[in-house]
């Protein structure tokens, strides 16, 4: 565990001083993971279609998380099943952003399906916890409306 830790803090602080490596490889328990920076290469200024800016990205996580450079942690298959592994990466992420004091978003693609996120950003005073889920199927009756998800 503190292998990977430490793992992870090398690839956030060579993030930080170099953007031109922008995927390493990193082992967990005997199990590849890759870490993906992700920035926007051409940005659009005259208020064209957001979706423009961005070549290497699923727009989802820009719309959803409002966060315009992030950092995907996924396996080679692209996203975990496995409930149990996702905190140990959390927990892992959280000690690497504070260790760094780095405040770039980390997300991690779970459940199944590309368009689902958790993960975690870091400032001096705040953490912001980011999560998302894909419904599959006919949406239930009571979250058509606010008080149903409340």
């Amino acid at each position: 565990f503190e292998k990977f830790i430490s793992d992870l803090e090398s690839v956030l602080r060579e993030w930080e001083s170099d953007v031109e490596t922008r995927e390493q490889t990193l082992t967990y328990n005997g199990q590849l993971y890759i870490a993906t920076l992700h920035v926007p290469t051409t940005c659009d200024v005259s208020g064209g279609d957001p979706g423009n800016e961005w070549t290497d990205t699923p727009n989802c996580v820009v719309r959803w998380f409002g966060v315009r450079e992030y950092a995907l942690l996924a396996p080679p298959r692209g996203f975990l099943y496995d409930s149990f592994e996702i905190p140990a990466l959390l927990s892992a992420v959280a000690i690497a952003l504070d260790n760094c004091r780095c405040t770039l978003p980390v997300l991690i693609p779970h459940g199944g399906s590309c368009d689902a996120f958790t993960g975690m950003m870091l400032s001096s005073e705040i953490t912001t916890r980011f999560h998302s889920d894909r419904m599959m199927g006919e949406i239930p009756r009571h979250y058509n409306h606010l008080s149903g998800l409340v």
